[in-house]
């Protein structure tokens, strides 16, 4: 049985009191029975949701969180929660600091949530495969760790707070991580060497002896889309120990892995990903005009080994400007020939 609520725009034509009754008395009626999803969804109350937020703010805790937790009790399959506001600047909504603990439980979904430590440890729910933060706050003065070792697929975006440190995943297939402004992880100093932010050493827990917050965890994945904002040093940091990504075939980049005339970090994430077979950099233009470039592997002698089965690498920009053009100097460097479409 799938269960879902939706109190967005126009779905929802009664108060949040209304709302509230009406899924505690479903929820009563159903008496537990067994159920393969259940999508909570409230994004846009307005005012009203922000004033029961602040006014009531513990009781509107409770009650989600029983939703929540009861739905997991139900053997749930799909649990997806949405308890985004864009009237309130950060997410405020805290789950229980508890870990889930279910045989049943194949993929989370969560946006616009906050949660703390105890609640990343997903070590007993073995047949979880995806996984997906949007919009959600890790609210602790410490690094959390993501436990999920049987994660086929990851979503980590928007992050606020610490980014989390991201455990073995063995069976990773697909990630998808942007990290942002939102981020504690940022450093606005112009003459930060930015190894001595004291942030990226915070880990609950205990210290990685790599001293690895994201790409270590992710080192497993096939296909990994990595974006960064321009201030966020986790990337930076990871980089320094870097690990091999052995299965990685597809990879798309972002402007952060593409600065002009530093082009250190590309680089390095290409000569630990050796088995790369398509690269895709998504570079951001205040120009209107799209345009996109492929640039071609040139199968000359003396070719760089880092490309060895690197077959296409496509350059998405809005135009083709000063930056296009270095970068495409500097791949020329590695015999690649550039066709525009």
């Amino acid at each position: 049985m799938c269960v879902r609520i939706v109190a967005d725009e126009d779905k929802f034509l009664g108060s949040v009191e209304k709302l509230c009754r009406f899924v505690d008395r479903l929820l009563q009626h159903r008496r537990g029975s067994t159920l393969h999803t259940f999508d909570l969804v409230f994004t846009s109350f307005g005012q009203e949701m922000a004033a029961c937020l602040y006014k009531d703010h513990y009781s509107f805790l409770k009650i989600v969180n029983d939703w929540f937790w009861h739905a997991v009790s139900c053997q749930v399959q799909v649990l997806f929660l949405n308890a985004f506001s864009r009237y309130i600047e950060d997410p405020s909504l805290l789950l229980y600091n508890k870990p889930i603990e279910s045989r049943h439980l194949t993929r989370l979904e969560l946006d616009g949530v906050s949660v703390q430590s105890r609640f990343l440890d997903f070590s007993n729910c073995p047949s979880l495969e995806q996984l997906e933060f949007h919009n959600c706050y890790f609210s602790d003065d410490s690094r959390f760790r993501i436990r999920a070792p049987n994660l086929v697929s990851l979503v980590l975006a928007k992050v606020w707070g610490m980014i989390p440190v991201l455990e073995s995943m063995p069976s990773l297939v697909t990630a998808y991580v942007a990290t942002s402004m939102e981020s504690e992880d940022t450093c606005f100093e112009n003459d930060c060497a930015c190894e001595f932010c004291e942030n990226y050493y915070k880990i609950s827990g205990g210290t990685d002896s790599n001293r690895c917050v994201l790409l270590k965890g992710l080192s497993e994945a096939e296909h990994l889309t990595l974006f960064s904002g321009p201030q966020t040093y986790i990337f930076k940091m990871d980089l320094k120990c870097c690990p091999m990504f052995s299965k990685l075939r597809i990879l798309v980049l972002d402007d952060y892995w593409c600065v002009p005339d530093d082009f250190r970090a590309l680089v390095c994430i290409l000569k630990h990903s050796t088995f790369l077979q398509k690269l895709t950099l998504q570079l951001s233009s205040k120009h209107r005009q799209h345009r996109e470039r492929k640039g071609i592997l040139v199968p000359m002698e003396g070719s760089a080994a880092i490309l060895e089965h690197l077959k296409i690498i496509e350059v998405t920009c809005d135009a083709v400007d000063k930056r296009i053009r270095k970068l495409t100097f500097f791949l020329c460097a590695f015999h690649i020939r550039f066709s525009l479409n």
